[in-house]
């Protein structure tokens, strides 16, 4: 699942020269080493500055965590439901958007965040934005051609 949410309304949407807002990616991981680095990378390499890396992991016997060290990330563990993880992340995000991000999803190019932001920011009654899946459309179309 990927959403980015605007959890707080104090931004000024209407001043394009204001400060913009921290993003706070929340990534629950439980032996995630095969597609963290991918997703993890493809986050740091947005044109966009402001970003915090929250990893809640699950207990991961792999690599997971040693990966995620070398994205300057925030790791805190926590076994439990998926859900709970989530939560955790959201308590310790000092954005003002929240990317509630899996460990799969991989940024398709590096302005993206940079519109997601803008898109939330300029429609004041948005609160979600939701990425773009190219292979289902794809899976689908294939299906319905079938």
């Amino acid at each position: 699942m990927s959403i980015i949410q605007k959890i707080s309304t104090s931004h000024n949407i209407n001043n394009v020269n204001s400060k913009q807002p921290l993003v706070s990616f929340i990534i629950p991981t439980l032996n995630s080493e095969h597609t963290l680095e991918k997703c993890l990378k493809s986050i740091r390499m947005q044109s966009y500055p402001f970003i915090e890396i929250i990893i809640i992991d699950g207990g991961s016997t792999d690599s997971t965590i040693s990966i995620a060290k070398r994205y300057n990330t925030r790791i805190f563990k926590l076994v439990g439901p998926l859900g709970a993880a989530r939560q955790l992340g959201f308590k310790y995000a000092t954005g003002e958007l929240i990317a509630n991000w899996d460990a799969d999803i991989y940024i398709p190019h590096r302005d993206w965040l940079q519109g997601a932001v803008q898109t939330l920011l300029s429609n004041p009654n948005a609160s979600t934005l939701w990425v773009f899946n190219v292979l289902l459309v794809q899976l689908e179309n294939d299906a319905r051609a079938s």
